[in-house]
């Protein structure tokens, strides 16, 4: 239920106005509304949603224009709300409680206090849509079901839960006596009062083979059935519950058991074993001590088998030396090297040095995890000669000593049985503890008895089935004794056989000596053979060839090619070291009796002696050599036909050096002496011209490495040694791959000083500077850091232009351009920003365009905007920024202040007065103001409109745009000029009416209010009262405002 009344806020506290009809929105609302001056209606709005309205008064009697309505008090626990009209009793609104449902109790005149009892009945449903707090000491529900939606309930959330404010806690259900499940914290354990049975008979489990009760108590004489194991010793067995193997053979107590020699087993560390074809065999070894053929022996058969050597043994003893092959016993030097005979050489020494490209074989094998290669034939490794990771390796080899270790972890002892691993020995023990049964409390029955070292010892027999050595048993002492086999029975069982070859192998079974006898040399030499360029005889063994081939050797050839595949090499080398070498090796083009310089003999352009390449079809691919050239003073060029094109790619005379190529790379230090160095490329492509490259061919290049120069240099007056006047120098500013910058200065000499005139690094150009921080950095100590734009042309429209373009996507709010004013602060970190002028886009549309120019100071280490021209050419200040007039004069002992505002515009000068709503004036005026920084002139026509009189009161007050800065009243700013007529507002019945002027003077109001007041003038023109209420009548004028004040800020 809810009570609307309306109230105008203008109206004192206890008036009611008529307002607008308005309705009960909720069911149960109530709203008092004055329908007419004689009727007030109550509209209630019931439960069904219809509104129902109850009148107060009518019949044609006027109940006033007033309504009051108080609260009142009544006979507990009621209260009232009374209406009164012209402050007689219309009628009583009374609000009854109940005192175990609700309190009424009146606070004041305009407000009553509904309160619940201490005791609360609810006669109805109560839903509670929050949280619901019930602090007591007992809550009681008299319900038939209670249902929580909650799945979980919890007990004895106090502040701070402990296991003593636990304790006693859970559920108790009340019958005859108390049946509870409760919690005791000295039992750590839930309590039960009475008997706990499952809902169905043997149809339910106390825990589960995975989640098992730990302990168990219980009286074991009403237990007829337990699952699981149980700890305890019964007082007789029928039989073991898990039965044992004797030897082997299995015994559960039940039946006696006979055991055999095949039952009965060594001990560990046995002194009598049994005889067997394997001990036997294993007692014999063979030793192969080397040499050629094999000596072996097996010991699963006892067989002993000799090998005589194989070609390849004998081959072994022979080896090939320098120059020398040796292939299935077949000696060979690759070819015929008789006197006669035309050879050809992969590699001949000469003075050309270098490597080969490909190769059959390295020329130092290497080691691959431990073996051997190189390169001759493919290898092949296995786990052997591979090792772990001598750090914390992933992939481990299969030893037994892991797998030992790892089941002795994975394997544990359970109850009663015990586990014992021993490292060293790599066995792992299993033994059953029977301490807790003993037979000291079992009587021996006739069926099952008790064991003993005679009955254990009867029930084992022996049987020796013959074979070398002997088995015998003794049932009184319970000795097992074996006799070994004799030295005779064992060599019995060993045998020799020579299967052929070089050398014999034979065998004396009664001693038991195996004898061995080598190959003869007769044997071994004839598995060798002649070769292409060897000769052999097999009846001594001697190997030749035609002729001595050391490496200080002379030889003869009819003609020695160096051939094959990849590159091949000759070197002509002169190893004397003693005293002075003049000439280290030569190759010689000789023509015995020709003197070439004679043009009758060799004409001019003939070839004196090349060196050809020739393909693998015989066809020339290059050469060089020396030519005939008359235009040498030496009649004698050397040149390098690298394509075989007919025209020399190089050169060189005594007068001249040509080299013609696509490329030209020069490596080292080069000097040219001449007028002009020229590059000429006759392609008439576009895309196509000379390239001078420049190139640092190194493997390890890094940053600031230098890449190359070129250099301008000369001599200066003296004549001295060279001055490098110029330089264009390039290095290495960044060498990181994908990411690499390059660096290219230009430097001169200024007063023989060399200086760094123009620095290029990426997309940064750098004047004076090493390195530049923009794209154009230009850098100097004097005037010489100055950027000159000039423009020479006498046209009056032409003048050098600065122009910053953004050619990128723009829109409004991006900068096209800025300047920066930057230098150094006191911690001298350079590049700190002190000011800048910044364009902004303020506008993109085609055709109407708009920008601004903004200028930023720097204050407090802080960059911000002080003003702005606007697209529209105002000179814009930012918010607390003016203009400082410290240059200009002040009266003594004065400061400068700053000019930081300008405004004007217009605002409500419609008057008031103190304590109206304005019901009784009617009038709005609009007044216009100028205020520059804190002086403000005001210009306004306000009209004063009163229609009732009696509604006003207080001082009529006239609004200002802005808070003055005077805070006294009685302080006068001009006079006012008024209309004049003869329904003035102003009470013609007083002496401030005056008909010759009308005017008065307008005055601040004090204390800083945002108003003006009107002062009364005297005749004597003195100023006396403030316009107030009282000196105003119905009636309408216009007042003129024309004045100027200061204002707060």
């Amino acid at each position: 239920m809810s009570l609307t009344i309306r109230r105008l806020p203008e109206q004192d506290n206890n008036l009611l106005r008529p307002p607008s009809s308005i309705n009960p929105s909720q069911n149960g609302d109530v709203v008092l509304e004055a329908t007419s001056n004689s009727v007030l209606t109550m509209k209630l709005k019931g439960t069904d949603g219809v509104v129902r309205n109850f009148d107060v008064g009518g019949g044609g009697s006027t109940i006033g224009t007033e309504y009051d309505i108080r609260a009142i008090a009544d006979t507990s626990p009621n209260v009232k709300f009374r209406l009164t009209s012209s402050y007689s009793v219309l009628d009583d609104i009374t609000f009854q409680g109940n005192a175990q449902q609700i309190i009424c109790s009146r606070v004041d005149d305009d407000n009553i206090s509904f309160a619940f009892p201490n005791d609360v009945t609810m006669p109805n449903d109560l839903t509670v849509t929050g949280n619901l707090t019930v602090n007591g000491t007992t809550t009681t529900v008299n319900s038939t079901t209670v249902q929580v939606d909650d799945k979980n309930l919890e007990l004895g959330t106090v502040a701070t839960p402990t296991d003593a404010t636990a304790d006693g806690g859970g559920i108790i259900l009340k019958g005859a006596s108390d049946y509870s499940i409760t919690w005791s914290n000295t039992n750590d354990a839930w309590t039960f009062n009475q008997s706990v049975y499952p809902s169905a008979d043997s149809s339910y489990d106390l825990g589960s083979n995975l989640i098992r009760w730990q302990t168990i108590y219980a009286d074991a004489a009403n237990i007829t059935s337990i699952t699981g194991a149980l700890t305890g010793n019964a007082d007789t067995a029928t039989n073991l519950e898990t039965a044992r193997n004797i030897s082997g053979v299995s015994f559960d107590g039940g039946s006696d058991i006979d055991l055999v020699t095949d039952n009965v087993q060594e001990s560990g560390t046995p002194t009598n074993l049994y005889f067997t074809d394997s001990r036997a065999r294993s007692a014999v070894s063979v030793t192969d001590s080397g040499g050629d053929g094999s000596l072996g022996y097996d010991s699963g058969t006892g067989v002993i088998t000799y090998t005589g050597p194989s070609s390849a043994e004998v081959r072994a003893h022979f080896s090939n030396g320098t120059g020398v092959t040796i292939t299935n016993g077949s000696v060979a030097i690759g070819q015929a090297v008789g006197t006669s005979d035309d050879v050809e050489f992969n590699q001949v020494t000469a003075a050309v040095v270098g490597n080969a490209t490909t190769a059959t074989t390295l020329q130092t094998a290497r080691n691959i995890n431990g073996v051997s290669f190189n390169g001759s034939a493919d290898i092949t490794l296995d786990l052997d000669d591979i090792a772990e990771a001598s750090s914390t390796p992933t992939n481990l080899f299969y030893t037994n000593e892991r797998v030992d270790d790892r089941v002795a972890v994975l394997l544990t002892g359970g109850t009663g049985i015990n586990k014992s691993y021993d490292d060293a020995a790599d066995s792992l023990t299993l033994s059953v503890d029977f301490t807790e049964f003993t037979t000291d409390d079992v009587v021996e029955g006739s069926t099952d008895l008790y064991f003993t070292d005679t009955r254990a010892r009867a029930a084992i027999s022996v049987t020796d089935a013959g074979g070398d050595g002997s088995l015998g048993y003794d049932n009184g002492t319970g000795v097992l004794t074996y006799t070994g086999p004799s030295a005779a029975e064992v060599r019995a069982h060993v045998s020799v056989t020579d299967l052929g070859g070089d050398g014999s192998m034979s065998y004396d079974s009664g001693t038991g000596v195996i004898t061995y006898t080598g190959p003869s040399p007769l044997e071994t030499r004839q598995h060798l053979g002649s070769g292409t360029g060897v000769s052999y005889n097999s009846a001594s063994g001697v190997i030749s060839i035609g002729q001595a081939v050391n490496t200080n050797s002379d030889v003869t050839f009819g003609e020695v090619t160096i051939g094959a595949s990849g590159t091949r090499n000759l070197l002509i080398q002169n190893t004397d070291n003693v005293g002075t070498v003049d000439t280290v090796a030569n190759i010689t083009f000789k023509h015995s009796g020709i003197d070439f310089t004679s043009d009758s003999i060799v004409a001019d352009g003939n070839d004196l002696g090349h060196i050809d390449f020739r393909n693998n079809g015989g066809s020339k691919v290059a050469a060089f050599g020396f030519r005939k050239r008359n235009t040498q003073s030496s009649k004698l060029t050397f040149e390098v036909d690298a394509d075989n094109s007919g025209t020399p790619n190089l050169e060189v005379g005594d007068t001249n050096l040509d080299l013609r190529s696509t490329n030209i790379s020069l490596t080292g230090t080069t000097t040219v002496t001449g007028s002009s160095l020229s590059l000429t490329l006759d392609d008439a492509s576009e895309n196509a011209g000379p390239d001078l490259i420049i190139q640092r061919d190194s493997a390890s290049a890094a940053t600031n490495d230098l890449l190359g120069a070129v250099k301008f240099q000369g001599r200066n007056t003296s004549n001295g040694a060279d001055v490098e006047f110029a330089k264009i120098q390039s290095q290495i500013h960044f060498d990181t791959e994908g990411s690499e910058r390059g660096l290219l200065k230009f430097s001169v000499i200024d007063a023989g000083t060399e200086k760094n005139t123009m620095t290029m690094r990426g997309t940064l150009v750098g004047l004076g500077i090493d390195e530049p921080a923009g794209q154009l950095h230009v850098f100097g100590n004097d005037t010489t850091d100055q950027i000159i734009i000039e423009n020479t042309t006498n046209s009056s429209t032409t003048a050098p232009d600065l122009v910053l373009y953004k050619s990128g996507t723009i829109g409004v709010g991006h900068q096209p351009g800025r300047i920066d004013f930057r230098g150094r602060n006191a911690n001298d970190d350079a590049n700190v920003t002190y000011a800048g002028i910044f364009a902004e886009v303020t506008g993109t549309s085609n055709l109407a365009e708009n920008g601004a120019l903004k200028f930023f100071t720097v204050q407090s280490g802080t960059l911000s905007e002080a003003a702005r021209i606007t697209e529209s050419g105002h000179y814009k200040l930012q918010q607390d920024k003016g203009i400082d007039f410290s240059n200009q004069t002040a009266l003594p002992g004065k400061s400068y202040e700053i000019l930081d505002h300008y405004e004007e515009g217009f605002y409500d000068a419609t008057p008031s007065f103190q304590s109206t709503i304005r019901a009784g004036m009617t009038t709005t005026s609009t007044g216009y103001y100028t205020k520059v920084g804190r002086m403000v002139h005001v210009h306004a026509k306000v009209t004063v409109n009163i229609q009732d009189a009696s509604l006003i009161g207080g001082v009529l007050k006239f609004p200002i745009p802005f808070q003055p800065a005077i805070s006294v009243s009685d302080a006068p700013v001009g006079r006012v000029f008024m209309d004049t007529s003869s329904t003035h507002f102003l009470n013609t019945g007083q002496a401030i009416f005056m008909d010759d002027s009308k005017d008065m003077l307008l005055a601040h109001a004090g204390s800083q209010a945002q108003h003006m007041v009107l002062q009364i003038i005297n005749a004597d023109y003195k100023r006396a009262s403030i316009i107030t209420a009282g000196n105003c009548a119905i009636g309408s004028a216009a007042v003129y405002l024309d004045f100027t004040y200061r204002a707060a800020s």
